[in-house]
């Protein structure tokens, strides 16, 4: 999570130093489009949230009894 609260800060003060700066349009343009990426991936994160590693675990037995149907 800490990577991502990185990415939306740096992002969102490079944004807003394009603004303040009065940079071209395209340059505004994309970072607002990366803002919004990192967004997207920051509510993805919150909504689906980390694994645990009883789901793990769950995850990996799964997939043990696919293969074992597989190799039969």
């Amino acid at each position: 999570m800490s990577t991502l609260v990185g990415w939306v800060g740096g992002d969102a003060f490079k944004t807003i130093y394009f603004f303040v700066q009065n940079n071209p349009l395209q340059f505004k343009v994309c970072a607002i489009f990366q803002l919004s990426i990192d967004f997207a991936i920051t509510a993805q994160r919150v909504y689906y949230g980390a694994a645990t590693p009883a789901t793990v675990l769950e995850e990996e037995d799964d997939l043990e009894q696919a293969l074992a149907l597989a190799e039969e």
